[in-house]
Order: C-alpha cells, then sequence, then structure tokens
C-alpha cells in the first residue's frame, strides 16, 4: 500500500512540476494531508479487518469470516462516502485550515474536489489489495499496485502535458488509473 501512494504522489509531483508551472506542486501540496488521512483511514480499516477475517479462516471458520469481510467491506465504503462528501463540500475550510493562500486557492480546490469524488475508489483499493494477501494471492496486489501507478503516469503526461489539464489532470489521473 505504500508502494500505491508512492508511486500516485511522485507522478503528480513530477507532472505537476514540469507542466503546469512553479505553483503547482504548491497546489496539489495542500491536499496532500486531507489524500494522505484518506489513504491511511483505508490502510487502517483494510488491515484491520484482514486480521479479524485471517484469524476466521485460520480457526476454520469460513462463514463468520465471509460476515465479517462483509461488515468490513460496509464500514470502509461508509467511511469512504463521509470522506468523499467532506472532501467534496468542506473543500474551502480544508484547504484554508491545510494552508492555502488566495493565489493558490482556486487550483487547491479544484485538486481536492476531484480527489474526493473518488476517494471511494481510492480507499475500496487499498481495502482489496489486503485481502488480495489473505484469500492467498498476493502477487494480484502488487501486480495490481504497479498497473495502477503506471496508468497513472501515463494518464498525468495524457491529462497534464498533452490536454492542458494542469491541477485537475493531476486529480484526474490517479483516479482514472483505480477505476
Amino acid at each position: 500500500m505504500v508502494l500505491f501512494f508512492v508511486f500516485y504522489t511522485m507522478a503528480d509531483g513530477i507532472f505537476v512540476a514540469i507542466f503546469v508551472g512553479e505553483n503547482g506542486p504548491a497546489t496539489t501540496n495542500i491536499a496532500f494531508p486531507f489524500t494522505s488521512l484518506i489513504i491511511a483511514l483505508g490502510t487502517m480499516l483494510s488491515t484491520g479487518g484482514n486480521a479479524i477475517v485471517a484469524k476466521n479462516l485460520g480457526e476454520q471458520n469460513q462463514e463468520l469470516a465471509c460476515r465479517n469481510f462483509t461488515f468490513i467491506f460496509w464500514a470502509d465504503l461508509f467511511a469512504d462516502l463521509i470522506m468523499a462528501t467532506l472532501g467534496y463540500f468542506f473543500t474551502d475550510p480544508i484547504i484554508k485550515i491545510l494552508g492555502s493562500t488566495e493565489k493558490l486557492h482556486d487550483k487547491s480546490a479544484s485538486y481536492l474536489k476531484i480527489l474526493s469524488l473518488f476517494a471511494s475508489c481510492s480507499m475500496l483499493q487499498s481495502f482489496a489489495q489486503s485481502f488480495f494477501i489473505t484469500v492467498g494471492r498476493p502477487r494480484l496486489g502488487i501486480y495490481s499496485i504497479i498497473l495502477s501507478g503506471i496508468t497513472n503516469a501515463v494518464l498525468d503526461y495524457i491529462f497534464i502535458a498533452i490536454f492542458k489539464m494542469g491541477v485537475a489532470g493531476a486529480a484526474r489521473a490517479p483516479e482514472s488509473a483505480i477505476v
């Protein structure tokens, strides 16, 4: 999961720095703590849930493992929707708290709003990757991380450099890579 986050933030940072201009990296960095919180929440729920389900499976209690998995999935989805709602509808207060200036406000708000729309996708990808290990398919998790990272980098280039979408393109690329 750390690789997942590194791929996205590195690619966004590199392409924004090269193609957006001097304020580009600052606008994405304003949203960074909020996006980190989204990833941390998804990782917390998936890691804790993974431990519970793995324990159930180890005890040969597949029915309880399935019930716990379902409960944890819905809890994760509920948390995802809360984070998406907060990020989308409370963008202005969030970026002000995180240190945005008037000069960075519009681009930071745009970046955070777009990321918030797809917060559920990010958290659910994190959720799925933990459970790939539990069900004995760890390679599937790492392959999906690598594929998402490569897709994000390619889409970053297309959206930012070719389509000139700026920071909004950087926000759309990882979400397009996840979906």
